[in-house]
């Protein structure tokens, strides 16, 4: 049996693990406090003009659904090239981590001003 290569590497399963549970986080936030919400949702707020885009909670699982893609492809992509460019694959896990951490952020954002 064959085991994928990013699960030999234990510092890119260590960085993919990290980034999967940011997005954990962040979609269970997500699902249990705006999936109860019917009304528009403020989704960019602007300081100097206010309010300037309404959405359903729709948008924002949206953004959890394509997180999630993101990082599915960074980890296949990562698991790829780890024989041939082993850097390339840890730039692929932090960035992977990095956007996971801001989508964390982000639903955190939401939550902030819409509840």
């Amino acid at each position: 049996m064959n085991m994928p290569s990013i699960v030999k590497n234990r510092n890119l399963l260590v960085i993919f693990s990290i980034a999967f549970v940011l997005w954990c986080i962040a979609a269970g936030l997500a699902f249990f406090n705006f999936s109860s919400i019917a009304s528009p949702l403020i989704i960019h707020f602007d300081v100097y003009r206010g309010l300037d885009f309404l959405g359903s909670r729709g948008h924002i699982f949206n953004i959890i659904i394509i997180a999630f893609v993101l990082l599915v492809t960074d980890c296949l992509l990562a698991s790829v090239l780890l024989e041939t460019e082993k850097i390339l694959s840890y730039y692929i896990g932090f960035f992977s981590m990095f956007i996971n951490a801001v989508v964390l952020m982000v639903i955190l954002v939401l939550m902030n001003f819409n509840l």
